[in-house]
């Protein structure tokens, strides 16, 4: 057994071996007055080239009957820029779990702020994607009901809201039965459905939203159907590494295991998305429906609802841009860097000034390397302020300077593209084999992207009583460690999870992280009497 320190193969040039910090020159450099208050002047300005919220209150209401389409969808809209996502509907199903998987889901995305409400009105089957979030934590602060959620969240802004429903639109129409006064506070309501359902049928079934006013714009299964991610996309999300696309990774290869999805991975209701966060342009026809019969075109009746259809698009430029937003690691920072600036606001002022002394004391960053384009640059800059600014915080015994550390470890974490390694294999199946009475076999490490320097680096590897630990003492590239010194029991009852945990130090701040991995238990092999193996 033995932990290798090497190079990431997909590293960007961002490393300055044997640099000294200090040495560089920032007389012009707007990223070299780094105290606490020259943070506020410029740093305050990263986080809302990023974060800013631009787009157009937006609620979206999930069936989660689509498996981890829903959850590709809902990360979508969370990242778009062109939507302000204020709230998430899910069904009601035993145990929370819908509510429970969006809130682990919006926790990874780094927006728990997002309230989740559930419907009340959920599916007796739970997808894979439900199971996967089990383990969240049930979402607090939120509206009692659905109900509440969309009023309450419809009256706050001057802005009138939009309304995505993915499969669903039945807690609109409650709440539009509860609130007559609702459809004039909803700009539009762009329903996305998919194979097998019919778009007229299901709209049918919400009364309240054919009588509204508001123009509904329906993505038929005509469209949707078109939608998908091939396999290599998948991997290509996969090869990111970060905390979503692990998560991502994770729920499609469980769904590949239950049979949910073959090859690819149909993605329908981004194209819903893609269309509200204004990045993709689409053909519509006119279409009418009405609650019992088809209607004439051109000739509404009472009780008649005309829509807006959608008849075509570019599935390819949905895909790529699709897969460029998961993958994109600068909202993970923004979202964090942003909660540090805020902590900082928050402290007393005493800690306040001692902060500032400290910052002023500290080594300013190293000028980047040459031949970097502009956004490694501003990768490079940034990423060295938040190592060099942590041992100050590290530095301070006072209690409320962990909450603002915390944030700027995440989001240097984000930005450095340290993370979990696994090899490419791992990322299909998301399970670990073991055979009774064998030895477990395991690789994983730490995802060093960005070549920052690693001290002090453990790997362990946990299952029930049995621990293999490996150490290195440095590195600067990716650290890769095989376990193989554990023997799975015999007999049952077995295990069904392995814990693994990496920590580490970085300028003498301390990391640490730990997941736990489903075990996929084999057969073991019998031998026949005619002297043949079977069994496995």
């Amino acid at each position: 057994m033995r932990i290798d320190s090497r190079e990431s193969r997909n590293a960007r040039s961002v490393r300055s071996p044997g640099r000294e910090r200090g040495s560089g020159s920032y007389g012009r450099n707007p990223m070299g007055a780094y105290t606490l208050c020259g943070v506020t002047v410029f740093l305050l300005l990263v986080p809302a080239a990023f974060c800013a919220r631009r787009g157009e209150p937006a609620i979206v209401e999930l069936d989660l009957r689509s498996d981890v389409a829903d959850a590709y969808a809902l990360a979508t809209a969370v990242r778009s820029e062109g939507l302000d996502l204020v709230g998430v509907v899910v069904p009601g199903v035993d145990g929370h779990l819908g509510a429970r998987a969006v809130a682990k889901l919006l926790q990874i995305l780094g927006r728990p702020d997002i309230p989740v409400c559930e419907s009340g009105m959920g599916d007796a089957s739970a997808p894979v994607f439900l199971e996967w979030g089990r383990d969240g934590a049930l979402p607090s602060g939120a509206p009692g009901s659905a109900t509440e959620l969309i009023r309450s969240q419809s009256e706050r802004f001057e802005r009138r809201m939009q309304y995505l429903g993915l499969g669903t639109l039945r807690a609109l129409d409650l709440a539009l039965h509860a609130d007559a006064d609702l459809s004039r506070r909803v700009f539009r309501v762009v329903f996305s459905i998919v194979p097998p359902n019919d778009w007229k049928s299901q709209l049918r079934s919400s009364p309240q939203v054919l009588d509204a006013t508001f123009p509904v714009i329906v993505f038929g299964p005509a469209v949707t159907s078109r939608a998908a991610l091939t396999e290599d996309d998948l991997k290509d999300i996969a090869r990111a590494r970060t905390p979503l696309t692990d998560e991502l990774s994770r729920m499609a290869a469980l769904s590949r295991e239950d049979g949910t999805i073959a090859e690819g991975l149909p993605i329908p209701h981004c194209l819903a998305v893609a269309y509200m966060n204004g990045s993709l342009s689409y053909e519509f026809e006119r279409a009418v429906c009405d609650r019992g019969k088809e209607g004439e075109p051109g000739k509404l009746k009472k009780g008649e609802r005309s829509v807006k259809l959608a008849r075509d698009s570019d599935s390819g430029e949905l895909l790529q841009g699709t897969v460029q937003l998961l993958e994109d690691i600068r909202p993970d920072f923004a979202f964090f860097f942003s909660q540090f600036l805020a902590d900082l606001i928050n402290l007393d002022n005493d800690t306040r000034k001692s902060l500032i002394e400290r910052m002023d004391q500290s080594p300013q960053p190293a000028e980047p390397p040459p031949g970097l384009t502009d956004a490694e640059k501003f990768r490079y800059q940034l990423v060295d302020f938040a190592e060099s600014k942590m041992a100050v915080f590290l530095a301070i015994d006072n209690p409320s300077v962990q909450r603002p550390l915390g944030h700027l470890k995440e989001a240097y974490l984000r930005f450095a593209g340290i993370g979990w390694w696994f090899p490419e294999s791992f990322y299909e199946r998301w399970v670990v084999d073991a055979t009774p009475s064998e030895t477990l076999h395991l690789e994983f490490g730490v995802s060093n992207e960005t070549h920052r320097d690693l001290s002090e680096i453990e790997l362990f590897c946990r299952v029930g009583e049995m621990t293999q630990t490996e150490k290195v003492a440095s590195a600067t590239g990716d650290v890769v460690g095989r376990f193989g010194q554990i023997r799975f029991p015999g007999a049952a009852p077995f295990p069904e999870t392995v814990e693994i945990g990496r920590r580490f130090e970085c300028h003498g701040v301390p990391f640490a992280a730990t997941k736990v991995l489903p075990l996929a238990i084999a057969k073991p092999q019998q031998v026949s009497p005619a002297g043949q193996e079977t069994g496995r």
